[in-house]
């Protein structure tokens, strides 16, 4: 096995994260990619699934503790089947699928009338319950092949060298977020209005990114009061930095002098960029990072970890005061939510001459707390709010209710859940749902998807209890494992650093999945992966943790 074009493809999965509805010329057909067709990660994995697999052919050697692998996969596929059948025959919703517009267009209708058009009569209804089952069955294996399947490659990749996993995704992560903060101090100045901003921006935007369809999925070219770098949402850009900021740490504490504070300063410009981008999920994230890390930091008791652990916290401390003096006198004032470019927003005020006045803002910070912040745990305000924490909070719990509701342990079946969602909503008034319930109104069930706020609770939903305990298990296994080997190796500072910190990604990369689905940054799966192959670690691979 070549091990150089192993690594390259590792780091190409490792610079991927951003790059979801990547430029057209890197889309692959649906059928191929499942989950991850738009996704620049897709080119790795498959290039990286055949070269292993050739590999493997022709020298046996690289597959390992398939039998492991395998007995899991059978038994979780066959769980997802049984709960597709039993979700088929309860399904009550087939006139629903008849009736709606167009709902059976497409590569269903394509089929159909190529199968009449050869003597073979079937007639509608019956044949869209058939593709509805062979799609759901398509959906499921091709997203075990390339979830747990891509982890497990990763795995078999770097089993017997784990030091050169980690020297790639420590040093590859660490760079990257050198240009993720370089990109978002250009989104600082366009926050100010500064129109060379703005114009490299649009500049920049159909080079990296393909709008999807703007009736499901809409992203702007120009986002108003958020920061996002070079990820299509705010919130992605959040869930990135939950897997690399402890990655950062890391390379933290392995540093001195100049290094050490050029990297104190990238963190420092991170958390600025993390406050401003007014992600509830990702605030709540980086503060629960902060706070495990200063238990290990106590649990370990040395006293460079613990310099560095009060330096984390001031560094995010004059992050938050310097984001919330941004706010209050430099950014212009528009709302989030509102993608109004900001410095002709700008202009305009200085036209009129507003500027002075408009930008003065006192109440921004206590606006911010409150959006952003206490929105948090306050359930009666997510109930109310007209944004995305009403759509999450009412999602989150549909989810929940429809589990309970149809079969708790073996869900209402993979797939087959749209129009669970569909019914629960369509008389909802907010306008991300109802973007939602347009698209199955004009495109049908069988072409819709649906939206996913909660991993866990969609888990539950469609799967049941059953099927949510085979989708965790593994990081919940490899999680523990760490955290045991970690509390034995207290005399051994290096390796403890080193489980710390891939615990921290881990669990920070997991609660994610409470906030959105797991599969908008590969970050889990690759995590997952080199979990396993720390964990699993030869004896003479300990000099990786110096």
């Amino acid at each position: 096995m070549n091990t150089k074009f192993i690594d390259f493809l590792f780091v190409i999965i490792l610079l991927s994260p951003s790059l979801k509805f990547a430029n057209k010329i890197f889309t692959l057909p649906g059928f191929i990619t499942g989950p991850f067709t738009t996704d620049l990660v897709a080119w790795p994995l498959i290039i990286g699934m055949v070269y292993t697999l050739y590999c493997q052919f022709k020298y046996g050697n690289v597959i390992v503790q398939w039998e492991k692998f395998k007995r899991f996969i059978i038994a979780y596929f066959v769980m997802l089947a049984a709960s597709l059948a039993w979700g088929y025959i309860s399904y009550p919703y087939f006139d629903l699928a008849f009736q709606l517009p167009h709902s059976g267009s497409g590569k269903a209708m394509l089929v159909m009338d190529y199968l009449n058009s050869v003597g073979i009569s079937i007639s509608k209804e019956r044949f869209i319950g058939f593709w509805m089952i062979v799609r759901s069955l398509k959906t499921i294996l091709l997203s075990l092949f390339y979830t747990f399947g891509g982890a497990y490659m990763i795995y078999c990749w770097y089993h017997d060298r784990v030091g050169r996993a980690v020297q790639l995704i420590v040093n590859v992560t660490v760079g990257f977020l050198f240009v993720l903060a370089a990109y978002g101090l250009i989104e600082v100045c366009y926050q100010n209005g500064q129109m060379w901003a703005q114009k490299f921006l649009l500049f920049m935007w159909p080079i990296l990114h393909s709008n999807p369809n703007p009736g499901h999925h809409f992203y702007p070219e120009l986002m108003g009061a958020r920061i996002r770098t070079l990820f299509l949402e705010a919130s992605y850009f959040g869930i990135y930095l939950s897997f690399a900021i402890p990655i950062l740490w890391w390379k933290m504490t392995k540093e001195r002098g100049i290094k050490f504070w050029v990297l104190e300063s990238l963190y420092v410009v991170l958390a600025f960029e993390l406050y401003l981008m007014q992600s509830r999920t990702a605030s709540a994230i980086f503060i629960g990072e902060l706070f495990l890390l200063a238990v290990g930091t106590l649990y370990i008791r040395k006293r460079k970890l613990l310099f560095n652990t009060l330096g984390l916290f001031l560094g995010a401390l004059i992050s938050f005061g310097g984001s919330m003096y941004f706010l209050e006198h430099y950014q212009v004032p528009v709302g989030v939510g509102s993608y109004v470019p900001v410095a002709t927003k700008r202009l305009e005020l200085e036209d009129n001459g507003l500027w002075e006045h408009n930008v003065r803002r006192s109440s921004q910070t206590a606006n911010y707390l409150n959006d952003s912040l206490l929105s948090l745990v306050d359930t009666d305000q997510a109930k109310n709010r007209e944004g995305s924490n009403h759509v999450r909070y009412g999602i989150t719990l549909a989810n929940i209710e429809i589990g309970l509701k149809h079969n708790c342990l073996l869900g209402v079946g993979s797939g087959l859940d749209t129009a669970y969602l569909y019914d629960e909503f369509k008389n909802d008034k907010n306008g991300e749902i109802q973007r939602f319930i347009k698209q199955v109104d004009t495109e049908g069930l069988l072409n819709s998807g649906s939206p996913v706020m909660c991993e866990y609770t969609s888990q539950f939903m469609q799967e049941g209890i059953i099927g949510l305990a085979f989708f965790i298990l593994p990081m919940m296994y490899v999680l523990f494992g760490l955290l045991m080997i970690f509390l034995r190796s207290k005399p051994d500072y290096n390796q403890s650093l080193a489980l710390l910190f891939i615990m921290l990604a881990d669990i920070g990369i997991s609660v994610t999945g409470f906030g959105n689905t797991l599969n908008i940054t590969y970050c889990y799966w690759l995590l997952l992966g080199l979990s396993y192959a720390v964990y699993y670690r030869p004896k003479n691979e300990m000099a990786i943790y110096c």
